[in-house]
């Protein structure tokens, strides 16, 4: 927290770090638990119901446009090399 200014006896702050900066960090940490994969955590909220179709459909939304962006950028199934 900054201090912005100083009004009679109060003194007004104002966050150093956006919430979507800690938003991301905190979720970083959480991935890690998972060792870096979602799948899990996305079951877990699907078993919750804290995760609707709605969401999924946002999510592959989200995902279809990141790809094209940046195609390297997205772990997927076409990646594995297996050596069978």
């Amino acid at each position: 927290m900054r201090r912005l200014k100083k009004i009679g006896n109060a003194l007004i702050f104002e966050p150093v770090i956006s919430r979507k900066s800690v938003h991301g960090q905190l979720i970083r940490e959480l991935l890690q638990l998972f060792d870096g994969s979602a799948r899990p955590l996305m079951a877990h909220l699907a078993e919750m119901g804290k995760l609707s179709l709605k969401d999924v459909r946002e999510l592959e939304t989200l995902i279809a446009e990141h790809q094209l962006e940046d195609p390297d950028s997205v772990r997927g199934e076409g990646k594995r090399h297996d050596k069978s």
